[in-house]
C-alpha cells in the first residue's frame, strides 16, 4: 500500500512538472520556426490623375537684338513728320529685357518762311518683354532740338512681328517738354505725339 501511494505521488509530481518544464523552453530549443519580419520601406507613389508639383528654373527672357525703326508721325500735335533710329540690348532686369534707342526726326513745318523741317534727336530707354509676337514696351526719353530747346519725357507703344521673318512693326506714343534753350526763350511747351512704322531686328 505504501509502494503505490509513493508511486502515485512520483507520477502527480512528474504531470505537474511537465507543463513549467515546457513554459520554460525557448521557441529555438523546441524547433519551432521564428519568422522575423524585415522593416517595411516606404516608398512614394504616384496616383494617376493626382495633380503632380513639379519645380522648374524660372527662365531668362530672351534678349532683344540690334532693330532698325522707321516711321512717320506727328509732332506738335498735328504737325506731321519722319523719324528714323536703331536700338541694340545693353540687359535685363528680372524678366524685362533693356535696351538703348537713338533717333532722329524731322518735323515738316508747312509754313512759307520755315527754313526746311525742325530737327529732333532722341535718346529712348526701352523696357519690354523678350521674344516675338505683340508686346508693350515704354521708357524714359532724353533729346534736343538742337539750338532750340531741351526735351524730357517718355514714350510707350506696342511692336509685333510680321511672320518669323525679321520684319515687325509698332505703334507708340509719346509726351515731352521741351525746355527753352538758346534762342528757345526759356519757354516749356508739351510736346505731344505719335509714331507709326517698321523695324527690323538682325
Amino acid at each position: 500500500m505504501q509502494t503505490a501511494l509513493t508511486r502515485t505521488l512520483a507520477l502527480a509530481f512528474a504531470l505537474a512538472a511537465a507543463p513549467l518544464a515546457s513554459a520554460q523552453t525557448t521557441p529555438a530549443e523546441s524547433g519551432t520556426p521564428i519568422f522575423v519580419q524585415p522593416p517595411q520601406q516606404q516608398t512614394l507613389q504616384v496616383v494617376p490623375g493626382a495633380p503632380q508639383v513639379v519645380i522648374t528654373p524660372t527662365p531668362q527672357p530672351a534678349p532683344d537684338r540690334f532693330t532698325v525703326w522707321g516711321g512717320v508721325g506727328t509732332e506738335f500735335y498735328v504737325l506731321p513728320g519722319v523719324m528714323i533710329g536703331a536700338s541694340a540690348p545693353i540687359g535685363h532686369l528680372g524678366k524685362v529685357n533693356l535696351a538703348l534707342r537713338a533717333s532722329a526726326e524731322a518735323l515738316l513745318i508747312p509754313l512759307p518762311d520755315a527754313n526746311g523741317p525742325l530737327p529732333f534727336v532722341n535718346v529712348d530707354l526701352l523696357l519690354s518683354g523678350g521674344g516675338r509676337g505683340l508686346r508693350a514696351y515704354g521708357g524714359p526719353s532724353v533729346g534736343t532740338i538742337p539750338g532750340f530747346a531741351i526735351l524730357l519725357g517718355g514714350v510707350g507703344g506696342v511692336r509685333g512681328d510680321f511672320g518669323a521673318g525679321p520684319w515687325g512693326y509698332f505703334a507708340e506714343a509719346k509726351a515731352r517738354v521741351g525746355f527753352g534753350a538758346a534762342g528757345g526763350g526759356g519757354v516749356a511747351l508739351f510736346l505731344p505725339g505719335v509714331n507709326l512704322g517698321v523695324t527690323y531686328r538682325f
